[in-house]
């Protein structure tokens, strides 16, 4: 059974009233702890006396007696009295053999913070939002135990569609389920390392909202708003010189060209998918299906669907020697014996005749 993501998890603990007296929010989706944090709020505290029965502290700022004062005020209109704490940060373990802390625990933490969490009352529910959290501490233990721990990952893709959908809906447009994927994809937003986000994902709606006035969204618009990342135009590249569209991986390579200095990122790009596609095709000869080989990658499962039509339709044997293909043209280029573009060039047209 797969665990809940801590967006529906506390959707149900607001609606259930199951909030904890001490709620940490963390994790990559900045978004969605700005959205809890202000459900926790509107659901909790009459909005008639939020100046008495709401108080935000900075965690850098603040200290244990600001917090014990906070916490230890009787609500005067509400079922409890919420105090925010932004900006949290629980020190990081000390490395061994390092000669100093990876971090510093702030005012908060040092004037005993995680010792007083216990005290809380009843009347009181302490809302954290931490910009990182160690999960040995025993603030975070503490948390866990009690339940009010929720770390906030990126979406799967059905629930990210389900924004999507709303976020059009809220600028009056209907988007079409062609246009989102073509959103989410552009985007970048599955990739390893995308930063990319909920709040990105809003900027961009609304952009394209303004940039048409029909109410229905589809293909074309969102590909003449959206700025396609690196890995996206190097996949439609490699996706059209395998397909046999020679003239469109051309003309994607001299777009992605006449931005300078990017050489050697392409590069990077294309040796890091056909490192992927490699994997993908070695793993596919076992028997491992896509869901395991996204988990052994510790990619998402979408990424995965992605590349599966270069690592099936090519040959292991030709994925090897075009990746060690990719590897040496890097190094030619760096070493200044081969110019940048003629040699992408060169290699698109050794992937179609290889």
């Amino acid at each position: 059974m797969s665990e809940i993501h801590p967006f529906k998890k506390i959707v149900k603990d607001i609606n259930a009233d199951n909030i904890p007296k001490v709620c940490l929010l963390f994790g990559e989706e900045k978004y969605l702890i700005d959205w809890a944090a202000r459900s926790i709020i509107d659901k909790t505290v009459n909005e008639n006396f939020k100046v008495f029965d709401f108080i935000k502290l900075d965690a850098e700022k603040s200290d244990i007696h600001e917090l014990e004062a906070a916490c230890e005020t009787m609500p005067m209109a509400s079922r409890k009295r919420i105090v925010l704490i932004e900006g949290y940060k629980s020190a990081k373990r000390k490395a061994a053999g390092d000669n100093e802390a990876c971090g510093k625990e702030n005012e908060s933490d040092r004037g005993g913070m995680e010792k007083y969490m216990k005290d809380i009352p009843q009347t009181c529910l302490l809302v954290i939002k931490a910009d990182y959290v160690n999960k040995t501490s025993s603030l975070y233990k503490y948390v866990k135990k009690i339940g009010g721990d929720y770390d906030f990952s990126k979406l799967d893709r059905g629930t990210l569609t389900d924004f999507i959908k709303k976020e059009f809906k809220q600028n009056g447009k209907q988007a079409e389920q062609k246009a989102i994927n073509r959103l989410i994809d552009m985007s970048g937003y599955f990739n390893r390392e995308s930063e990319y986000g909920l709040y990105d994902f809003q900027n961009e709606i609304k952009k394209i909202s303004d940039y048409t006035d029909s109410g229905i969204i589809n293909e074309s618009h969102v590909e003449d708003v959206i700025i396609p990342t690196l890995d996206d135009d190097v996949f439609s590249m490699l996706d059209a010189i395998t397909s046999g569209k020679v003239n469109k991986a051309f003309s994607i390579l001299n777009v992605i060209l006449q931005e300078k200095n990017k050489e050697f990122m392409i590069m990077a790009t294309i040796a890091s998918h056909f490192d992927s596609a490699l994997m993908m095709a070695e793993m596919f000869e076992r028997g491992y299906d896509m869901k395991e080989i996204a988990s052994y990658l510790k990619v998402h499962p979408f990424r995965v669907q992605k590349m599966s039509k270069m690592a099936r339709e090519i040959p292991v044997k030709k994925l090897r020697k075009l990746l060690k293909k990719a590897l040496m043209m890097e190094a030619l280029v760096k070493s200044g014996e081969m110019e940048a573009k003629l040699s992408l060039e060169t290699f698109l047209i050794s992937i179609k005749y290889e």
